[in-house]
């Protein structure tokens, strides 16, 4: 009788355990979006103007221009994908899965790796962005 007792309570403790997780994990994830969003428009202020037809235009300052925003646009994506393997990793925890920590690893590395990416490219190829 008492086995039942402890085993239905520890399944109540950890549906409660997961559903606070979740709970966090979904704060946190607004609360990111939010301050990425306000990010980007601090950042992308520049980008607001287009000019068509009058004027000299420079291919590189405007290849620099789209480079830049892809790489910001990397950055944002890998932020995504670490929280996203983070979370991953946590769940994997309470839910005794050895595939899960091993795929939320992977996704932390690659969001880790997407995050970096500027610096990456600045450390292979020096001189070619800034």
């Amino acid at each position: 009788m008492k086995t039942i007792a402890i085993k239905e309570n520890g399944k109540k403790v950890l549906s409660k355990v997961c559903a606070g997780a979740r709970n966090v994990a979904m704060g946190a994830t607004a609360v990111w979006a939010t301050a990425q969003m306000t990010a980007l428009r601090v950042q992308a202020s520049g980008f607001d103007k287009v000019n068509i037809g009058s004027g000299d235009v420079d291919a590189i300052s405007m290849m620099g221009n789209i480079i830049g925003i892809a790489l910001t646009i990397t950055r944002f994506v890998g932020i995504g994908v670490l929280v996203y393997g983070m979370y991953e990793f946590a769940m994997s925890f309470i839910q005794q899965q050895p595939e899960a920590k091993t795929k939320g690893i992977i996704f932390m590395l690659v969001g880790a790796l997407l995050i970096a990416a500027k610096s990456i490219i600045k450390v292979i190829a020096p001189g070619v962005i800034s």
